[in-house]
């Protein structure tokens, strides 16, 4: 029973010119093989020759959507070992696939900014557009291009590179775009302008991000544990006890809170 097939590859003609899908002897479109590539001199993509590299975190987390979809996918009454196992692979894929397509969604509507600066309010990732448009018009002193394909000059490999400006700051900059969903960690606090807060770290709604080690709320009570802190936002020194009023008290000393 084979359960996992490998992930179509993409692949270019010494030209340049994408041969991601070639016709079978069907007549129908079907995905470029290894074999293919060698019978027609493709170029292999950057992506293709960086699969060969291992990313554990990635395979862990596969393998974590596969378990789960295992423990969670209902059985279907009279359904034979192999179908429930091929409908658990398909679910476990699905979060994977859905953060592809949102991807490439995503550099479809960046070629649009990068060229007309418009985005479609309809678009699935507009509210993500809006902020990429205001990076790059702060950004991008000057378009030379975007969505290009490049070949080595030695015809090792090729690929579609996503931006190339004149940075203001760093000149000539070639800009690779990436989408990532980043989850609230557990203990951590997501600001309401909507970006993760750093792992470990509180940040108030204003955004800026808390003291290492130290959690900041926005209504003054204290949070680090064992740490004492007045409602003027400044921290107690280790051991003391210090009153409302904000001043400590002095070290083995007990202060009340209207001292004389």
């Amino acid at each position: 029973m084979k359960l996992f097939s490998p992930d179509s590859t993409h692949w270019y003609q010494r030209d340049g010119v994408p041969l991601h899908s070639v016709t079978s002897a069907k007549g129908e479109p079907r995905p470029t093989t290894l074999r293919d590539a060698r019978k027609l001199g493709l170029l292999p993509s950057v992506t293709n020759v960086l699969g060969v590299i291992a990313k554990p975190e990635l395979t862990a987390w596969l393998q974590e959507q596969a378990v789960m979809a295992a423990l969670t996918l209902p059985r279907i009454a009279g359904e034979t070992e192999d179908a429930f196992a091929k409908r658990v692979v398909a679910d476990s894929q699905t979060t994977r696939d859905g953060a592809a397509d949102f991807g490439t969604a995503f550099h479809h509507g960046a070629e649009r900014v990068a060229k007309t600066l418009e985005v479609d309010s309809q678009h699935p990732a507009a509210a993500w557009l809006v902020h990429y448009r205001d990076w790059y018009q702060a950004n991008a002193f000057v378009l030379r291009w975007t969505e290009k394909v490049l070949v080595h000059p030695e015809g090792c490999y090729a690929g579609t590179a996503d931006l190339l400006i004149e940075h203001p700051v760093h000149g000539l900059t070639l800009v690779d775009l990436k989408t990532m969903k980043f989850p609230t960690a557990r203990g951590d606090a997501r600001p309401t302008d909507g970006r993760p807060a750093a792992r470990g770290d509180a940040r108030p709604t204003d955004g800026r991000p808390a003291a290492r080690g130290d959690a900041r709320p926005t209504d003054g009570r204290p949070a680090a544990r064992g740490d004492a802190r007045p409602t003027n936002g400044r921290p107690a020194a280790r051991g003391d006890s210090r009153p409302t009023n904000g001043r400590p008290a002095a070290r083995g000393d007990s202060r009340p809170t209207n001292p004389k």
